[in-house]
């Protein structure tokens, strides 16, 4: 019986040894990995939500890249000299500047290679060859002379507009001449205005719709 009892004590202080053996084992290895195995899902959970987010950034920017490749380079640089809708702008200026267009008249010189006519220049030592040699191959250009009436400011106004157009234009010359209509600090004046406007029908085929002049 004495023997029973020596063998029970016995098996409960292995049983006790083991299970502090057991206990300290998933505190010191089996609880720190599985922390880290949570701290890596959360660090891969978070390494997804960025992937996911430049995924995103990378579609707007391609969407953005898609609309400027079609629409905007349209209107930056038609396939054709597009006067009808120049003609708008110049309207729509009117309206924003308060000065008046008296006329304007396009001439499109037989649809000139803006490129050639930089070569000619270049070999003739012209000033403005240096920017005028940037243009690519199979740019045409448009030349524009308009008059317009307005007080000073209402022509700078003009002019600034005409520069901001989303149409590539070209400021090539500016006469002012006073007015007889007007009197005091804002006398009404005329100026003689000759710019260039671009265009280019060699993307022609690059382009699935072409944008019409009344479009918005």
């Amino acid at each position: 019986m004495e023997q029973l009892n020596k063998n029970r004590s016995l098996m409960l202080l292995v049983l006790a040894v083991l299970f502090l053996v057991l206990f300290a084992a998933y505190m010191y290895v089996v609880k720190p990995a599985a922390s880290e195995v949570n701290d890596q899902e959360e660090r891969i959970s978070t390494l997804d939500k960025q992937r996911t987010l430049l995924q995103k950034k990378l579609g707007e920017k391609q969407e953005q890249a898609a609309a400027y490749s079609g629409e905007d380079v349209q209107r930056a640089l038609p396939l054709w000299d597009n006067t009808e809708h120049l003609l708008l702008d110049l309207q729509g200026i009117e309206g924003r500047s308060g000065a008046q267009t008296l006329s304007a008249a396009f001439n499109a010189a037989g649809g000139d290679d803006a490129s050639a006519e930089d070569e000619e220049q270049a070999e003739g030592g012209g000033e403005e060859t240096n920017q005028a040699a940037a243009l690519p191959s199979g740019i045409k250009r448009l030349k524009t002379s308009a008059v317009v009436k307005g007080t000073y400011e209402q022509v700078l106004n003009y002019v600034d507009a005409l520069q901001k157009l989303k149409r590539l234009i070209t400021i090539d010359s500016l006469d002012i001449a006073k007015s007889s209509d007007g009197t005091g600090a804002s006398p009404v004046i005329k100026i003689n205005l000759a710019f260039t406007a671009y265009f280019d029908p060699s993307y022609r085929d690059q382009v699935s719709e072409v944008l019409q002049p009344y479009s918005e």
